[in-house]
């Protein structure tokens, strides 16, 4: 499958790009550039990619005013980025609008009434047909012309800094219309202290998840975090358990024109996410639990494990005591039919409104977020996975490296993401299932009418 092709080569491009930017720092130049310090501000590159010592905006003088979308409020290193600029460029205005989760629908409004922000993110994917519709609807900047000027602190355009197989999700009918940020997967993640003086062992196989799950239950402590009032998130429990038992083509067919009753190994991955459910694995109120809630009793140690995307540590940095360890596996194996390794990921990604008044600005935000200088920062800081060749991932979070090692990836959320009813109504299902308000058996009769409700 097309999907699986990608990810995997973007896998084994994550997994070189260790080993290569490793032999660079030890082979390389000691001349310590701005272009190359975490610390160093977003703007400090050059017009010309080989001069970072020497910071000049990487355009001429830029004037007026954009609207940009943020995933997280208050992001220290967007206003970094938003800050240089307008200290560069005086008279231009950058200001923030928060376009995650609950505000969605919102933002989707003003898609649809022609008024959306300059930058939006996750509104294109070159591998979801779903997101076509933006450029077909003539929505979305053309990216293309802008890719063959230089990198902001790199010797090479700026087309060429992303890594090479994330490039498909950026592009459609050969033309460019998003700009990654950071690559993002889906990670069982534990608490390594406790999982130590327990003397539990982090869980690779579906068996050893369950063993430690009891554990951590006899002990008073509540096994995995998680919130029942968004969707998506208890949609990883059953994407990853579907992924392992059938494997990621077969769910994708399936959500896509039905046939869940038909392949027995659908309902063994019901019936395993059922199991942990009468078992009370689930942290006790999760049903009225908000997502932040659920994070923060896990970096708490109220709970011992979370499934959740590698965005968690940048989005709990400043609630995660000083002295608390991450850890993380791949989701376990459950020896069904599905690849037993795979990684649901996807990169982060914003577009520009082709409707934006000022382009040339957006792309200098976007130039200077995707910089060497910045990409690092985001890495040292927010234990991001980068977007772009050249700068290391981190190993703050115990385990990540060993993890997107470990196999192939597949698109995130089975590709529903930008397919909004369908993804509601599968999301409904999956949360009755969770409630306890359905069988695995009904389950499965559930997926299969909403696959073939929707079927095109």
């Amino acid at each position: 499958m097309k999907n699986a092709k990608v990810f995997k080569a973007l896998s084994l491009m994550l997994v070189c790009m260790l080993f290569v930017v490793a032999i660079a720092a030890c082979g390389g130049n000691n001349n310590n550039n701005a272009s190359n310090s975490p610390s160093a501000s977003a703007s400090e590159s050059s017009a010309s990619p080989s001069e970072s010592s020497s910071a000049e905006p990487s355009v001429a003088k830029l004037t007026g005013s954009i609207e940009v979308g943020t995933l997280y409020e208050n992001d220290p290193i967007e206003k970094a980025v938003a800050d240089e600029i307008m200290k560069n460029n005086p008279g231009t205005d950058i200001k923030f609008t928060f376009v995650n989760s609950k505000a969605r629908p919102a933002i989707d409004q003003r898609w649809r009434a022609g008024n959306p922000p300059a930058i939006d993110f996750q509104i294109f994917n070159g591998m979801i047909a779903k997101t076509h519709e933006f450029v077909d609807q003539d929505k979305l900047l053309d990216l293309t012309p802008y890719m063959d000027s230089p990198a902001i602190g790199q010797d090479m355009l700026w087309g060429d800094s992303f890594l090479p197989a994330i490039k498909p999700l950026l592009t459609y009918n050969n033309k460019i219309y998003s700009v990654p940020t950071n690559v993002s997967v889906f990670l069982l993640y534990y608490n390594k202290k406790m999982f130590e003086d327990l003397g539990i062992k982090p869980p690779t196989t579906w068996d050893e998840f369950m063993t430690a799950s009891e554990t951590l239950k006899q002990n008073k402590i509540d096994p995995v975090a998680v919130t029942g009032t968004f969707n998506p998130y208890m949609q990883m429990w059953s994407d990853y358990l579907l992924q392992r038992e059938a494997g990621y083509d077969e769910t994708v067919k399936a959500i896509r024109a039905g046939g869940f009753k038909d392949n027995p190994k659908f309902l063994d991955a019901a019936k395993k996410l059922e199991d942990m459910v009468k078992k009370g694995y689930f942290m006790k109120g999760f049903k009225g639990t908000d997502f932040t809630a659920a994070q923060m009793a896990y970096v708490q140690g109220k709970t011992g494990m979370i499934l959740m995307g590698s965005w968690l540590s940048a989005e709990m940095k400043d609630s995660t005591p000083a002295d608390f360890q991450m850890g993380v596996v791949p989701f376990p194996a459950t020896n069904g039919a599905g690849d037993q390794h795979a990684v649901f990921g996807s990169a982060i990604m914003f577009s520009i409104a082709k409707s934006e008044k000022n382009p040339e600005l957006a792309i200098e935000y976007a130039k200077q977020l995707t910089s060497k200088a910045s990409q690092t920062r985001m890495v040292e800081e927010q234990n991001s996975i980068p977007s772009i060749k050249g700068v290391e991932i981190s190993d703050k979070v115990i385990g990540l490296k060993d993890a997107l090692s470990s196999g192939d990836m597949v698109m995130r959320y089975l590709g529903l993401e930008n397919d909004t009813d369908l993804n509601n109504a599968y999301g409904i299902e999956v949360s009755k299932l969770m409630f306890g308000k359905s069988t695995a058996e009904q389950f499965i009769d559930g997926l299969d009418t909403i696959a073939k409700k929707f079927a095109k």
